[in-house]
């Protein structure tokens, strides 16, 4: 596909995203808007991923053409001042830089998520967020105007980073929160969480100068709550399956133990029963005449009670009617009780394998990355007063408390 097609195509996804912010758009709008979004995250997807190969190709090949320098360091160097060659210029990530010069994410996608994200929270929310993510990614390095690339990353991060777009990231991830402690967690939700999860790291990657207000933001919105809750619930996972193995395999060595002891019965019963005769095998001399004797009784016993044989046919046949009946509607609820028990059981799988180690371990550490980039940019002021907190908080030493108080009211005064 051509250059021009290619902006085409931009341009006409764009123009679908550009939806009234007024008023509530039809679901037929929702559809097109959540392909548009899908559209311009696969080619900025895509074109992040061809940047990264062609980097680590052209690495390589710099490293195997000066394999004679012992320093591998003044390698990345030359590599660095060897500027804008034939190479390098296939590290030009232009969808990207065309998406972003047009400020489609600032004017078009957050007042779209703002405006109508949690109305279609299953449909329009995702897309848009992973479209986020997409955009938030970091700049490969070695990338052809890199400069400009991360300038354009850092105003996306001061836009998103503001009170209503953290608030509207947390209601939607709450409700997932309460599906995970209620069991009932499906795979739009484990998506939906993944992506809220990675977005909130990508936000704490950029400058140090603009994370402050970030983090503030972040904080003031109950992020660290919610990271609290995440991590609680992923440790409370991990201990379930713990307990579990543990249990299962103390029942196997339970049944083992079992199945030895009814062998070593079984052994001690076959010796037992050798020296016995067998019962049942009792051998009668005029068995043949016994047996025609029984026959002469039975046939003429059938034809003095043959009126009370089509009596019993007809209050048989009644008795086997209401029968029949009771075994269909035993029949149907047995079938419905087997098909709740399957729909509960794979129900269950699903949980199970969305909440596998790997996911959570995933989960944990964008939890973790957040979290140190955090407590870096927090002042020793601020954990000297944290300290001071706990440890006057029980009453004591309230003069002192007290002067610690007054001297950061001055502060702030002073500040403003």
């Amino acid at each position: 596909m051509s250059v021009e097609a290619v902006k085409r195509q931009i341009l006409n996804a764009i123009s679908v995203l550009n939806i009234p912010l007024t008023r509530l758009p039809s679901e037929q709008r929702v559809v097109e808007a959540c392909s548009a979004a899908k559209l311009l995250r696969n080619r900025v997807l895509r074109e992040h991923a061809r940047v990264e190969e062609n980097i680590e190709t052209i690495r390589q090949k710099s490293l195997y053409d000066n394999s004679d320098s012992d320093d591998e360091n003044e390698e990345f160097s030359e590599f660095e001042k060897t500027g804008f060659t034939s190479d390098l210029k296939k590290l030009a990530r232009q969808d990207f830089i065309f998406i972003s010069e047009m400020m489609v994410m600032e004017n078009v996608v957050i007042p779209l998520l703002l405006a109508h994200g949690m109305n279609f929270s299953s449909t329009l929310l995702p897309q848009l967020l992973k479209l986020l993510t997409a955009m938030l990614l970091p700049v490969p390095f070695y990338s052809m105007e890199r400069p400009r690339q991360m300038d354009f990353v850092c105003r996306l991060m001061e836009r998103c980073g503001t009170d209503e777009f953290f608030t509207l990231l947390i209601q939607s991830v709450a409700p997932v929160a309460e599906k995970r402690s209620q069991g009932v967690i499906q795979k739009e939700d484990v998506v939906l969480l993944e992506v809220v999860l990675k977005m909130v790291t990508l936000f704490f990657t950029g400058r140090k100068e603009a994370m402050s207000n970030v983090i503030g933001a972040f904080a003031r919105n109950h992020g660290i709550e919610l990271f609290l809750v995440i991590i609680n619930q992923n440790y409370a996972r991990i201990e379930s399956k713990r307990n579990s193995s543990n249990m299962e395999a103390l029942r196997e060595g339970v049944h083992a133990n079992s199945e030895q002891k009814k062998c070593d019965d079984s052994v001690i019963v076959f010796l037992d029963d050798q020296n016995e005769e067998e019962p049942g095998i009792v051998v009668l001399d005029e068995n043949v005449t016994l047996e025609r004797h029984d026959k002469t009784a039975e046939f003429g016993k059938e034809l003095d009670d043959d009126d009370v044989v089509a009596q019993q046919v007809v209050v048989e046949e009644e008795v086997e009617e209401g029968e029949t009946e009771g075994e269909s509607l035993d029949s149907s609820d047995s079938s419905t009780e087997e098909s709740e028990s399957v729909s509960n059981q794979y129900n269950a799988r699903i949980i199970q394998l969305l909440e596998c180690d790997e996911q959570l371990w995933k989960w944990n550490m964008h939890i973790v990355t957040a979290m140190a980039v955090i407590l870096r940019s927090t002042s020793q002021w601020n954990w000297h007063n944290l300290y001071l907190c706990q440890s006057f908080s029980n009453g004591l030493h309230t003069k002192l408390w007290e002067c610690l108080k007054v001297e950061k009211d001055f502060g702030s005064v002073k500040r403003n």
